[in-house]
């Protein structure tokens, strides 16, 4: 998801960014400027989820999943 969201706002996708420019009354260049922000918290939430894997899977570690046999 984050990688995905990180795509959406960088072009040449961008398509999250030209959806807000047709929002907005405002040119692409200043809501690129706006979404430079949330780029940066993806690129490291996707870095942190890169270096600790774990933190993106803690739902398979609860012993709910374990006692169901779905994983070892």
């Amino acid at each position: 998801m984050v990688t995905l969201a990180t795509g959406l706002i960088t072009s040449p996708v961008g398509i999250n960014l030209c959806v807000a420019a047709n929002v907005t009354p405002l040119p692409i260049e200043p809501v690129a400027r706006g979404g430079l922000k949330f780029l940066v918290a993806c690129l490291f939430g996707l870095a942190v989820i890169g270096l600790v894997p774990q933190l993106a899977t803690p739902l398979l570690q609860t012993e709910n999943y374990r006692d169901r046999g779905d994983l070892s």
